[in-house]
């Protein structure tokens, strides 16, 4: 059900679109990365994600348009599966994420948003941690690329959700605003 977005205090809204993800697998992968400690600061994720597209600061009034051009994209449910550990960016680490492998039906979803809302580049990931102050970054490098994750795990995805991302000392906060299943 849609959130009625007139009725919040707050003129603008932190909005993403994204595949919200489910897996017990995520937590296991997390355990991996306790050897960055000696190094740095993990805050770990705790709301899995695949990013198709970062909206930024939009005004509220703007979120039914959005929610409308939303509706329109056809698609089926598809499986994705992913690749390596790796981190962005590697003069500084301060994500550490597992990708996924080449996929043209996620393709094909991220062409449609574009369409709508501009191109950028886009490289398919699942974030796992946010490092924070980093205390050797050769070391945290060494680390990060001595983990090693389990290929191919598949992931079903049925459903992707507009997102409200709200920032606190805690970490982020997110709301879903819609969700739009599988149509095809």
């Amino acid at each position: 059900m849609l959130r009625d977005f007139t009725r919040v205090n707050k003129k603008t809204a932190r909005i993403f679109i994204s595949f919200n993800l489910e897996v017990p697998f995520f937590n296991s992968l997390q355990q991996n990365l306790y050897s960055l400690s000696n190094c740095s600061r993990l805050v770990f994720v705790k709301n899995f994600h695949l990013t198709l597209k970062y909206l930024g600061e939009i005004d509220r009034n703007k979120i039914p348009e959005i929610i409308s051009k939303l509706k329109t994209i056809m698609f089926s449910s598809f499986e994705i599966k992913t690749s390596d550990f790796g981190f962005f960016t590697k003069k500084n680490p301060r994500v550490v994420y597992i990708g996924l492998q080449k996929c043209e039906a996620l393709e094909k979803i991220k062409h449609s948003i574009d369409a709508f809302f501009g191109v950028e580049n886009f490289y398919p990931h699942i974030t796992l941690s946010r490092i924070k102050n980093v205390s050797n970054v050769e070391q945290c490098t060494a680390v990060l690329q001595s983990i090693h994750a389990p290929k191919s795990i598949s992931i079903k995805l049925d459903k992707f959700f507009l997102m409200e991302s709200n920032l606190t000392s805690l970490g982020p906060i997110y709301t879903v605003i819609d969700c739009f299943n599988a149509n095809i």
